[in-house]
C-alpha cells in the first residue's frame, strides 16, 4: 500500500504558541517565512500540540522542530511532546533545515539520540540534495532546493524597496552602464578569497563593482573554520592586497547583521553594470540560493564560481544559462578565474554590451521563470510520502 494512500491528509504541530496575542513562529522564524514561501501552504494544517490526541487516526501528523544546521543541532522541543511522538500512530518529529546546504550528519544523528526520541518516528527536510529520499540510521531525510527561490520571491512581492529590475527596463539603460561587471561578497570563504584576489591582483576592479565584507568575518575567527579561511588571506602573496581585502570593500552600507540583503540600496550597481561574477556559497556543491536569484530578478546576466553541479541544477529548475557570453556558465577553480578575469579585463566595454543584447531573451525567460513558476508546497508533503513508503 502506497503512503499516498495510507495517509488521507497531514497536519503540521508546533508547541511554542503559548497565547491567543502570539505568532505562530517556531525557533523565532515565522511560519510564513518558512513555508510561505512555496504555493498552496494552507495555515489551516497547523495546530498547537496540544490538539494532537484530537487529529484522526490516518492522517500523516508532523510535529515541527525548525534547525539552523549547522549552526543549531538542538531539538527543542519539550520530553513531553517528544513522548507524545514516540506513542502516537502516524505521528513523526519533523526537523526542517533550509537555510544553509552542509550539516554534521553524526553531529545531528548524536543530538537525536542524546533525547528520548526514536530514531524511526524522525524526518529531516534539509537543502542537501545529498539526502534526497534517503534513510540513515532510521532517520528520514527529504530534499528541498527551492527555498531560497521561494524566499526571495516572497520578499519582492511582500516588502517595500526590494532590488527588482525589468528586463525593458535594464536593456533601455544599458548604453549609460559604464562597468562590466558586479561581484559581491560577504560571508569569508576560500573561494571568494581567490576571486576577490585576482580582480585586485589585475587592478579588474577599476572595469567593475567589487565589494566584499571579509572584516566582518574576521572578527568571528574564533570559529576554527572561519580561522582557517583568514589564514588563507595571510597567505596570499601580495600583503598589500592581503591587507585590503582584510580591511573589507565596501559599495552600500550594511544595516543590522542578516547576510541576507535584498534592499534597493544595491540597485543602481545592477542598473550600471552589464553581468554579475556570483560566489555561491560553495564552490562544490549546487547550494543555488539568493545570490543567483537576485541577479536573476535584477535582469542580470551572471557567471557562477562554483562547480557545474550549479548549472545542472538550474537547468533542472527551468533556468537558462549565460554559455555564449563568455564561453562557460561556470568556473570552477582559481587558475581559470584568474584567466577569466584577464580576458574581461581587455575586452572592450562596447562588446560586452553586444554580447548582453544576445542573451536579452533568455534574460527575459529567467525574469519571467522566476517571478511566476509555482513552488508547490505539497510537493514537500509528497516526498516525505515516498520517504516513508520506502522504510
Amino acid at each position: 500500500m502506497s503512503c499516498v494512500k495510507k495517509y488521507n491528509d497531514y497536519l503540521i504541530f508546533i508547541d511554542n504558541t503559548q497565547n491567543l496575542y502570539d505568532a505562530i513562529q517556531i525557533d523565532n522564524i515565522y511560519i510564513e517565512r518558512l513555508f510561505g514561501v512555496f504555493n498552496g501552504f494552507d495555515i489551516t494544517k497547523v495546530r498547537n500540540i496540544s490538539y494532537l490526541n484530537f487529529a484522526p487516526e490516518n492522517v500523516l501528523k508532523l510535529v515541527l522542530c525548525h534547525m539552523h544546521l549547522p549552526l543549531n543541532y538542538e531539538i527543542n522541543l519539550a520530553d513531553e511532546t517528544l513522548i507524545k511522538i514516540n506513542n502516537s500512530p502516524n505521528t513523526f518529529l519533523w526537523i526542517v533545515s533550509f537555510f544553509e546546504f552542509f550539516f554534521a550528519q553524526d553531529k545531528l544523528l548524536n543530538s537525536i539520540n542524546s533525547r528520548i526520541i526514536q530514531e524511526k518516528k524522525v524526518i529531516l527536510t534539509t537543502s542537501n540534495s545529498n539526502y534526497k529520499n534517503k534513510i540513515i540510521n532510521k532517520v528520514k531525510f527529504t530534499s528541498v532546493n527551492t527555498f531560497w527561490w521561494g524566499f526571495h520571491r516572497h520578499v519582492i512581492n511582500h516588502y517595500p524597496q526590494t532590488a527588482l529590475i525589468k528586463p525593458l527596463e535594464k536593456y533601455d539603460n544599458l548604453k549609460r552602464a559604464k562597468k562590466k561587471f558586479l561581484c559581491l561578497n560577504q560571508n569569508l570563504k576560500t573561494h571568494r578569497i581567490w576571486t576577490v584576489y585576482h580582480i585586485l591582483k589585475e587592478n579588474a576592479e577599476k572595469q567593475g563593482y567589487l565589494s566584499c565584507r571579509f572584516d566582518l568575518m574576521i572578527k568571528l575567527q574564533k570559529d576554527s573554520v572561519l580561522a582557517g579561511w583568514y589564514s588563507n588571506i595571510n597567505r596570499l602573496p601580495d600583503k598589500d592586497i592581503a591587507e585590503k581585502m582584510s580591511n573589507g570593500i565596501i559599495l552600500d552600507r550594511i544595516k543590522g547583521k542578516s547576510v541576507y540583503r535584498p534592499e534597493d540600496s544595491i540597485m543602481s550597481y545592477y542598473m550600471k553594470s552589464l553581468f554579475s561574477i556570483i560566489t555561491e556559497s560553495d564552490v562544490v556543491e549546487d547550494f543555488v540560493t539568493e545570490k543567483v536569484y537576485k541577479a536573476i530578478c535584477c535582469s542580470h546576466p551572471f557567471i557562477i564560481i562554483g562547480s557545474k553541479k550549479y548549472i545542472t541544477t538550474l537547468h533542472s529548475l527551468g533556468f537558462q544559462t549565460y554559455e555564449e557570453i563568455f564561453g562557460t556558465s561556470y568556473i570552477d577553480n582559481e587558475h581559470d578565474f584568474q584567466r577569466f578575469v584577464k580576458k574581461i579585463k581587455i575586452m572592450p566595454l562596447d562588446v560586452i554590451k553586444e554580447k548582453i543584447v544576445a542573451v536579452k531573451n533568455k534574460v527575459e525567460y529567467n525574469y519571467n521563470h522566476f517571478l511566476q513558476t509555482p513552488l508547490p508546497f505539497n510537493q514537500i508533503i509528497e516526498d516525505i510520502y515516498k520517504v516513508l513508503e520506502n522504510e
